[in-house]
């Protein structure tokens, strides 16, 4: 215990006290400067997150594909009128890019998935075998996009001439016939046009 002699009887004071709050205040002032290197770095990191989110929003927009735009592709799966049936899915690709107004909306070699609607193979008494598909989807990314496409329609009359064609438009190239059947195998080469324009995303 320390005393000091003022004006007046003698004042005394413990210094530890007195320690004690200093070191509090030199806590509490840490904390502080603490708290706001915390809040500067959140907002630092907040600004940071929003500004490359606008330029991710910057570096990419919007294109669309008109409809009757002609899509070229090539089968990866293959397609028969007496092993496919109604509610098979199949798989194709690009075979040449799509270009909008100089632009490349999609590449050559996108995947594409499409949809067998009707199928039946030749019967015995004298049924025609018949095949018809379409394309309902292609990959961006990682996203599925949907389409709609004309259908196409190919028919193998009992004496085995085959009659084919794309509702709307097209040609299909590597048909492949046994006997009265209709067979497209993989690498087939078909013609499908857009009956629906379609909104894509495109990096710029």
């Amino acid at each position: 215990m320390e005393c000091e002699r003022i004006a007046g009887p003698p004042l005394c004071f413990s210094a530890q006290p007195a320690m004690i709050f200093c070191s509090r205040l030199a806590m509490s002032t840490e904390k502080e400067r603490d708290m706001r290197r915390v809040i500067g770095i959140l907002l630092i990191s907040i600004l940071a997150f929003g500004t490359f989110g606008c330029f991710a929003e910057a570096t990419a927009k919007a294109a669309v594909i008109p409809s009757r735009t002609l899509l070229k592709v090539i089968l990866i799966d293959g397609l028969n009128s007496d092993t496919s049936s109604v509610g098979d899915t199949f798989l194709a690709s690009l075979a040449e890019s799509v270009v909008i107004g100089g632009i490349t909306v999609l590449e050559k070699r996108t995947m594409l998935l499409g949809l067998v609607s009707e199928s039946s193979k030749s019967g015995t008494m004298k049924e025609d075998a018949r095949i018809r598909f379409t394309l309902t989807s292609l990959a961006q990314g990682d996203q599925s996009v949907p389409i709609t496409t004309n259908t196409f329609t190919a028919t193998s009359t009992y004496s085995g001439k085959v009659d084919s064609e794309i509702v709307g438009g097209g040609a299909g190239f590597g048909f492949a016939g046994t006997g009265k059947e209709i067979h497209y195998g993989p690498e087939t080469r078909l013609n499908f046009t857009l009956e629906r324009s379609v909104q894509l995303q495109i990096e710029n």
